[in-house]
């Protein structure tokens, strides 16, 4: 099975197996990590410790093309995830601040955001959490939003979650 979940890994994002995942990180590599989608309806916090517990992270530290592998995994599933949500990633920004960082700690350099009005990132009186957009004219650009809701969320975790015994992979989508 690991096999398998390896090989679609590769295929789907088989440009990024050499890139680094941040620009600030040139020893880590994304070899070993794989991005899977949790169907899971939970808040970014909740998705964060869900990841914790399989090892990763809600996905972070992008460049293009880590960006464009998770697109391409949010078009494959399209249909499972719902054309009109938004799923989470791992960007956040504290309320009244326009600094953005990623819950890893790494540093947020790279940005995909929406071109949509209501969209981009701003100032405001609660913490803002990043959504990868399911809509099929922006599908996995960015999109700010407040006080994040209960949403699926990509996950960036180690090809070996399963032997993470606290991991429920219930619902992942590879």
């Amino acid at each position: 099975m690991k096999l398998i979940i390896n090989a679609l890994f590769f295929l789907l994002a088989s440009s990024t197996a050499y890139a680094r995942i941040g620009a600030d990180t040139s020893d880590r590599e994304l070899s070993g990590q794989m991005l899977v989608v949790n169907l899971a309806s939970e808040v970014p916090a909740d998705h964060e410790v869900l990841a914790d517990a399989c090892g990763g992270h809600l996905a972070s530290g992008f460049i293009a093309p880590v960006s464009q592998a998770i697109t391409n995994l949010l078009n494959t599933h399209v249909d499972s995830i719902g054309a009109d949500s938004v799923v989470w990633l791992g960007g956040v920004s504290e309320p009244y601040s326009n600094t953005w960082a990623w819950t890893d700690g790494m540093s947020f350099s790279y940005t995909n955001w929406s071109s949509d009005f209501w969209s981009s990132p701003s100032k405001g009186s609660s913490t803002k959490y990043t959504g990868a957009s399911m809509y099929s004219y922006s599908r996995g650009k960015w999109m700010a939003y407040y006080n994040g809701w209960a949403s699926s969320a990509v996950y960036m975790i180690p090809s070996n979650y399963a032997d993470y015994p606290e991991c429920d992979s219930s619902m992942f989508l590879i």
